[in-house]
């Protein structure tokens, strides 16, 4: 049968992988507006399977959070299994890409400035909250796409413009990330790489989201993922 868009409810296109990679500062222009240096090689941290929500589907704002913010990125599907990935052979590991939102709960990611020089920051709470990893609207396969290195990004909040750029501003391009993420962890099918976010975060302008607002992404021949922020 055929059904209209309106008519389904859309699942993340990945269910339930084994491993999502985030990586901060993958873009220098974000880093400049956060005031980050990029690191020498990928900085990874996790985001877990509870975060995931597909197209059209709801952004919790936990009542615990003050300061949600939001984040387009591309998202990489891999394909195949693989171990110390050089990277020049990775895209050979890819299934597909899909559009990503890494949203972030800035006042937990961000603890005080002593807890935060003796441990760092804290990314598990920051990053991985229920719903703050849509992705969708559905997984493009690799031939699709022929360079993953030169997609443009879009971000709008209720209709405006917020971020923007372009997947050729990465630090360290898809390649490499695939690389990197493979050292000493073996990759498998189905797992996410979140490749980064350009500049344009709520967090550079003190601007959150709040309930009632609809976030939108695009990603330039992958496709637009739009999602609807609600109060817990």
């Amino acid at each position: 049968p055929f059904y209209r868009p309106g008519e389904v409810t859309w699942e993340p296109p990945v269910p339930n992988p084994e491993k999502i990679f985030g990586v901060a500062v993958n873009y220098k222009a974000h880093g400049k507006e956060t005031g980050m240096e990029p690191p020498e090689r990928p900085y990874f941290f996790p985001k877990f399977p509870n975060a995931l929500v597909g197209h059209e589907g709801r952004v919790i704002k936990h009542k615990v959070v003050q300061k949600l913010d939001w984040e387009v990125e591309l998202v990489v599907v891999m394909g195949r299994p693989g171990k110390y990935i050089q990277p020049e052979k990775a895209l050979d590991h890819v299934f597909g890409y899909a559009v990503g939102m890494d949203m972030s709960m800035r006042d937990w990611q961000n603890p005080d400035e002593k807890t935060a020089r003796q441990y760092g920051k804290q990314w598990i709470w920051g990053k991985s909250m229920d719903t703050a990893a849509p992705v969708g609207p559905y997984v493009v396969t690799r031939d699709e796409v022929p360079d993953p290195n030169r997609l443009g990004l879009r971000l709008w909040v209720n209709g405006q413009l917020e971020q923007e750029g372009n997947t050729s501003e990465l630090i360290f391009n898809v390649q490499q990330l695939i690389h990197w993420a493979s050292q000493g962890i073996t990759l498998k099918p189905g797992d996410l790489i979140f490749t980064g976010t350009p500049p344009g975060v709520g967090w550079a302008k003190d601007k959150f989201l709040k309930g009632g607002d609809v976030v939108e992404a695009e990603v330039e021949q992958v496709g637009l993922l739009r999602v609807y922020v609600v109060e817990e």
